[in-house]
């Protein structure tokens, strides 16, 4: 099985070096595959093809890898390409996960004509590609802005990743769990975006923080239902939302974080007509789907620079009345 090129949203490079690890060093050419002795004896590289010209980048390496056991592996590929003068050209990082008996090829690439080796490292991690990269984003503060993959005060020109709801909060990886529409009556509306699962109709955020205090919830403030085709515009400014965030990476609650924040929210899917209610009792819940960027201004002396992007499909709106 051919395991598919991740594009630019999937996969972050980076320019440090990979840690050298005991394990069997696999060559060919110009390529280096080192793999940690815990996984050494389940996955094997069948071939690999040196730095070449390749169909999108100028050099591009293909390593075939094969799980040799009788059970399921999962293991972290780092790599890293180099130059002839030791200077450094990024890399990558990604999970990959093997069935019993299961090849996959890796191809990487570089648009460095000055790289002309690449060296990989697999070892054995527990970790999600979701986990990987949010904790890529968290800790990789040199990321192209533009991408919606870093902080940005302008929302606006970010193009938003075609990945589920993630950013950064407070310089810790924030992943969203569950996101609700909810119609705060006399034509108000909150988007309300947190980092833990719970059932936003029968138990609600009130619920999930009572047993679980450090749940992390971004808030902003909608001035209109969000209906389909609807795009939420804020420049950075202060009001408008707040984030409900932890103070410290080891905090055990969170406090109230109001700051200037901006925003773009685009509804491209979910009801297309919401009547105005003054009062709403028990919500009907419904579906709504589509994009968002949203930053909150940081201080050096309080909290970072936070933000959270990506793509929202089937989400929860809860209304009032009939649609």
């Amino acid at each position: 099985m051919k395991l598919r090129r991740f594009s630019l949203l999937f996969v972050l490079f980076f320019a440090s070096s990979c840690n050298d690890s005991a394990g069997i060093d696999q060559h060919s050419d110009s390529v280096q595959i080192t793999i940690d002795n815990q996984v050494s004896q389940q996955i094997q590289v069948t071939s690999s093809k040196g730095t070449q010209s390749g169909d999108v980048n100028p050099v591009e390496v293909y390593v075939t890898l094969k799980n040799t056991s009788k059970s399921p592996q999962q293991v972290l590929w780092e790599g890293q390409w180099l130059g002839a003068n030791g200077g450094r050209y990024g890399g990558s990082q990604r999970v990959l996960m093997f069935a019993p008996g299961q090849s996959q090829q890796v191809q990487e690439g570089t648009r460095s004509r000055s790289a002309t080796s690449y060296k990989a490292t697999l070892t054995a991690t527990q970790k999600s590609q979701d986990q990987l990269l949010t904790e890529m984003l968290a800790s990789n503060p040199s990321i192209a802005k533009g991408n919606g993959m870093t902080f940005s005060s302008t929302p606006a020109s970010e193009k938003i990743p075609g990945w589920t709801i993630r950013g950064v909060a407070n310089g810790q990886p924030f992943d969203a769990k569950t996101i609700i529409f909810r119609s705060l009556g006399d034509g108000q509306w909150r988007l309300a975006i947190s980092d833990r699962e719970f059932d936003p109709v029968n138990q609600g955020l009130g619920y999930a923080r009572s047993y679980h205090p450090d749940v992390q919830t971004v808030n902003v403030d909608l001035s209109k239902a969000p209906v389909k085709g609807t795009v939420f515009q804020q420049e950075m400014q202060y009001g408008g939302g707040m984030f409900q965030i932890k103070p410290g990476a080891d905090s055990e609650g969170t406090t109230s974080w109001n700051t200037s924040l901006a925003y773009i929210i685009t509804i491209t899917d979910g009801p297309e007509v919401i009547g105005p209610h003054t009062s709403c009792g028990r919500p009907k819940p419904g579906k709504i789907s589509g994009t968002l960027y949203i930053s909150f201004e940081g201080t050096e002396e309080q909290i970072k620079n936070s933000w959270v992007s990506g793509t929202f499909k089937d989400a929860v709106i809860l209304y009032c009345g009939d649609l």
